[in-house]
């Protein structure tokens, strides 16, 4: 095995691939962390005006809680298209 991997470090370029492999892979995962958090995040209409403070929430889900998903759904889309 390692004489595989020093076989393959001494490529040109290999290296240079490698960190991007790496970098990506860590883009890829962090984005996917958070993108739960992100899309479920209290976006609500009425939440500058302090609404139904008690309980969280008014139902009324806003422009940008919707753009947030729409941006996450073809993120995920993309990610699985390229794998294929």
């Amino acid at each position: 095995i390692i004489l595989a991997a020093k076989a393959c470090f001494a490529r040109k370029g290999f290296s240079h691939a490698m960190v991007v492999f790496t970098v990506c892979g860590i883009v890829i995962n962090t984005l996917s962390t958070y993108l739960d958090y992100l899309v479920r995040g209290d976006y609500y209409d009425d939440e500058a005006n302090n609404v139904n403070a008690n309980n969280g929430d008014s139902g009324n889900v806003s422009e940008a809680s919707k753009y947030v998903a729409l941006i996450g759904a073809l993120f995920q889309v993309i990610i699985m298209v390229s794998s294929v």
